[in-house]
């Protein structure tokens, strides 16, 4: 097999399982359906790209980044196909992909009138959010019914996009003095010929660093951990084919904090206590007792990581991509069994057809 050009998602998919490798690029076998992380990924990209772009260019934040989200969050290309994402049933959202006190007033209204037009009846939304997800678990959900779960999980992943991004603006953006690139492209020569090829989202100056880095943006439900950059392939391949020696992560958590407050409707009282009427008392030792509004402020934590990547470091990340290219041409492909039921928290997409020989949701992707 001759590998001139190989990308760093595929050694990343070696990494992860070799067999998993060569039926994605060797054999062209694909899903016919795709998880929502894969658009919903793109879409933030694409807003951070132009976030950082214009904060290169005018030190300022000015373009309509939820707009641009949007744009790219309408559609999903799934084998050369665009498809409308709102209501593609092609898409498998997680459970935890929804957020129902995230949603707005207009979502709301939109949800409704969608209710009507798809003939699917309910009086309360997350029940109906959790009934429809038995129906698709156990497949007895109708082209409906699949439909307006989708929509109603479409629309809390764009009202979370705009959080992650609203925190990214306003926290992540002031702990950057100047960048320096935006999805830099990155070739690296072995001296066997092959050439790695990737993309480094940016290359800023931290206000806290002496000097410029790599910089990664990452959503993830949970923060990372010092050994996550300590230890990262990715970023360390890149700063050494760039002569950088600093890396980050600038990651923003999938998991919405809700600051719920209660305001008393007769004396303005707020309180996130569990009493159900208002307990202010005052100066006579008399309790309020009024009845609450419930006001919900959702806020995206933000995380940002950053370490010297040091020499040694950057030799063991080069001598295993070589010990994989090698690997890849002499056509060793092993399975990972250990990946089988958890790959980034979803089965992998050949497990069927890896213990069954069962090819039902695959198909050969022609170029």
């Amino acid at each position: 097999m001759k590998l001139s050009r190989i990308s760093f998602s595929q050694i990343s998919k070696y990494s992860q399982c070799p067999r998993s490798y060569k039926y994605y690029y060797v054999d062209r076998l694909r899903e016919r359906s795709v998880t929502a992380f894969l658009p919903f990924g793109s879409a933030i990209d694409e807003a951070l790209n132009s976030i950082l772009t214009e904060f290169k260019n005018k030190k300022e934040i000015t373009c309509d980044y939820k707009t641009i989200f949007d744009e790219k969050w309408n559609t999903v290309k799934i084998n050369k196909i665009n498809y409308p994402l709102i209501d593609c049933t092609l898409v498998g959202y997680a459970k935890s992909d929804f957020i129902l006190d995230i949603l707005k007033e207009e979502d709301f209204r939109f949800i409704s009138a969608k209710a009507k037009e798809l003939e699917v009846e309910y009086t309360d939304l997350y029940e109906i959010k959790e009934q429809l997800e038995k129906e698709k678990n156990t497949h007895t959900i109708s082209e409906s019914r699949h439909k307006f779960l989708n929509i109603i999980n479409w629309l809390s992943l764009r009202r979370k996009g705009h959080l992650m991004l609203d925190a990214y603006v306003q926290k992540i953006i002031p702990e950057i003095e100047y960048v320096v690139d935006v999805q830099k492209k990155v070739e690296l020569t072995s001296d066997c010929g092959s050439t790695l090829v990737g993309y480094v989202d940016a290359i800023v100056k931290f206000k806290q660093d002496i000097e410029p880095c790599v910089l990664d943006n990452k959503t993830s439900s949970m923060f990372y951990t010092e050994e996550k950059i300590k230890f990262s392939q990715q970023l360390f391949i890149y700063a050494y084919a760039l002569g950088l020696s600093r890396v980050a992560y600038a990651v923003m958590s999938k998991n919405i904090k809700l600051d719920k407050r209660s305001t008393c409707t007769v004396c303005g009282h707020e309180s996130k206590s569990a009493h159900k009427t208002c307990n202010a008392v005052d100066e006579n030792g008399k309790r309020c007792g009024g009845a609450w509004t419930l006001s919900v402020n959702p806020e995206c934590m933000t995380q940002v990581l950053r370490d010297r990547v040091e020499e040694n470091t950057k030799l063991v990340v080069i001598d295993n991509i070589a010990e994989i290219n090698d690997a890849i041409k002499a056509k060793v492909f092993p399975k990972n069994l250990n990946t089988c039921t958890n790959l980034y928290g979803n089965p992998c997409p050949y497990l069927n057809f890896c213990w069954k020989n069962d090819k039902t949701n695959l198909e050969i992707f022609e170029e």
